[in-house]
């Protein structure tokens, strides 16, 4: 008997760790990815990215975003060849989507960041590099602590933020396997 209730009780506390794990993990992936990002570690933040996946959603996320921006700027909005400019930008957009939204384009936007990084601090002993990832730390936890999150439902995780100047952006993230989320959609219409 006592052998069944420890069995019991095992199998209660195996069985209550992996549900904490199963509901906790897309908060784990998301401070996995923020520290590479800060980190400007592409090859690290490339595993919690669904690249086909976003770029099919960003392909259809920046027609709406620019048709905001058209709705909304009433110069643009009123120019007879807005409509014709608007033709041009959506394909080049989507070929841009298609190069760059790529394990390769983001490794190549993190070496331009970095050299960015260190021609605007006296690299020295590699304290501009340290500098630069203070301040991506500080801009993406201002970011973050701005945001919320939630659940859409079990493999699917949404954080939703607002820029300084009112701007929305949402981050999708959907569940591979049993505790391994990845970025899957980005809404600048949040």
């Amino acid at each position: 008997m006592k052998r069944i209730t420890a069995a019991l009780i095992c199998a209660g506390a195996v069985s209550a760790t992996a549900a904490a794990w199963y509901a906790l993990s897309p908060f784990a992936a998301v401070a996995m990815c923020r520290n590479w990002i800060i980190d400007l570690n592409a090859e690290q933040a490339s595993k919690c990215i669904d690249f086909p996946l976003l770029r099919e959603n960003l392909k259809s996320e920046i027609p709406a975003l620019i048709a905001k921006q058209l709705e909304n700027d009433p110069e643009i909005r009123d120019n007879p060849f807005a409509s014709i400019g608007m033709a041009l930008v959506l394909p080049m957009a989507s070929a841009m989507v298609d190069i760059y939204v790529t394990p390769a384009g983001l490794k190549k936007a993190f070496e331009l960041a970095k050299t960015n990084e260190q021609s605007k601090f006296d690299v020295g002993d590699n304290d501009g590099a340290e500098e630069g990832a203070a301040i991506r730390s500080r801009q993406l936890s201002t970011s973050l602590k701005r945001g919320s999150f939630r659940y859409r439902d079990l493999n699917k995780f949404e954080i939703t933020g607002t820029s300084e100047d009112g701007s929305g952006i949402g981050l999708f993230f959907d569940r591979h396997g049993f505790s391994e989320w990845k970025l899957s959609a980005v809404s600048f219409s949040k």
